[in-house]
């Protein structure tokens, strides 16, 4: 997804479910905290709240149970 696209589909406060590792089903609830931004190689990235550091949007989807 691109750095426009995520932005438009996760505003800052979007209720999300992150996954550390793409091939686990585990995941942590958070909330989008930051605009998306790129990284110098190009990938894409943002802030979760509660959290430090940023975090591949690759991992993130939309925690459809909270989004109303």
């Amino acid at each position: 997804m691109s750095l426009v696209e995520f932005g438009e589909k996760f505003p800052i406060g979007t209720k999300v479910k992150y996954f550390p590792l793409a091939t686990n089903s585990y995941f942590e609830e958070s909330e989008i905290a930051s605009e998306p931004w790129l990284l110098g190689h190009g990938e894409v990235v943002v802030k979760l709240k509660g959290k430090s550091g940023c975090y591949g949007t690759e991992h993130i989807e939309l925690n459809e149970e909270v989004a109303a």
